[in-house]
């Protein structure tokens, strides 16, 4: 990866394995680029949140494009963005509103947050290049992060309705979804898309015990670099058009 380490003062992680995952989609940008000037690569970052992903790709030098169903987002991160190579604005990432074809799509942390995600599915394949990439994380449904803290969020939003309390059932964290490595390659195949590669996120990172301690964060994510698909709590796929 020719790029340098300068990116990181774009984002807001701070975590190891929150890096892990930006390196991780850096280098593959990198790799995808290949001999061409990063201004001639053009990125869809769906779900971009405050930015985490898209405002280091722009210090980059890429053209990239962020939509966020929350408008707080998209106003925080427009706010911090000092790049003219970066856009922003609302948009849903079930009913994308996007003509361009784009060069790479990021879709990290949203399919399994989606009502219906064999919406964006179909529309990628009509947003990506037919020689362009879709970089996609995504939790192990039932993986120790799903199980372990996913899993009760739920449970306390079920008790909380059933005693009267405030529904948090509608938390933009809680996940609509729980996808295992099949079923989420079946879906993919389901809309001629498939996976090139794959990686794996972390662990049990998100354990209070391990979080609290970088180094501790930091073996935990080698671990789960040759732990088996089923083990690990999220997966990096590189995926493309059939």
């Amino acid at each position: 990866m020719n790029a340098g380490r300068n990116y990181r003062l774009y984002t807001g992680y701070r975590r190891y394995s929150e890096l892990k995952q930006l390196d991780w989609i850096v280098r593959n940008v990198e790799f995808h680029k290949a001999n061409r000037q990063a201004h001639s690569i053009t990125i869809l970052d769906i779900g971009c949140g405050k930015g985490n992903i898209s405002l280091p790709l722009a210090s980059l030098g890429y053209q990239i494009h962020g939509i966020d169903l929350d408008p707080n987002e998209i106003s925080y991160v427009a706010e911090r963005n000092e790049f003219p190579n970066a856009s922003f604005e609302v948009g849903d990432a079930e009913n994308i509103d996007f003509e361009n074809q784009c060069d790479i799509v990021i879709c990290s942390a949203i399919i399994e947050h989606l009502s219906f995600p064999e919406n964006l599915l179909r529309k990628l394949r009509e947003i990506v290049k037919k020689d362009g990439v879709i970089l996609i994380t995504i939790p192990n449904g039932y993986g120790p992060y799903e199980l372990f803290y996913q899993t009760p969020m739920r449970l306390l939003s079920r008790l909380s309705s059933l005693f009267g309390s405030p529904n948090t059932s509608a938390d933009p964290h809680i996940h609509k979804h729980n996808f295992s490595f099949k079923t989420f390659s079946t879906l993919m195949g389901d809309h001629s898309l498939y996976i090139e590669k794959v990686e794996h996120s972390d662990f049990m990172s998100f354990w209070p015990i391990v979080r609290r301690v970088d180094f501790l964060v930091r073996i935990d994510c080698k671990v789960a670099d040759v732990l088996p698909h089923s083990l690990v709590s999220g997966w990096h796929f590189v995926c493309r058009l059939k």
